[in-house]
């Protein structure tokens, strides 16, 4: 899987190491260009949006970017509206994703 990750425990922000990925599109896209297809890529959806997101359009245009890096499957945080769910996969297919 992978993730961008959190900000450690009692940090506010997340920031990016030196030298290291910013975002998750930029560790899928270098999973693929140094293992192939050797590894199966999973990334994070966000149904209900991702929290650092400032739109939902913007949100699903990060996960396109994830996918177009070469992500292989798409896994959801637990949602309980079934209804956004659902908006959330055709607005997904309408992206092209």
């Amino acid at each position: 899987m992978a993730l961008r990750g959190d900000p450690p425990a009692g940090v506010e922000n997340w920031t990016p190491v030196d030298n290291g990925f910013e975002y998750a599109s930029q560790l899928v896209k270098f999973i693929k260009e140094r293992y192939g297809n050797h590894f199966c890529i999973v990334v994070a959806g966000y149904p209900e949006m991702h929290s650092q997101a400032t739109s939902k359009d913007d949100d699903i245009k990060h996960l396109k970017e994830k996918c177009d890096a070469g992500a292989d499957v798409i896994i959801t945080q637990l949602f309980y509206d079934t209804k956004i769910f659902i908006e959330w996969v055709k607005d997904c297919r309408a992206a092209g994703i």
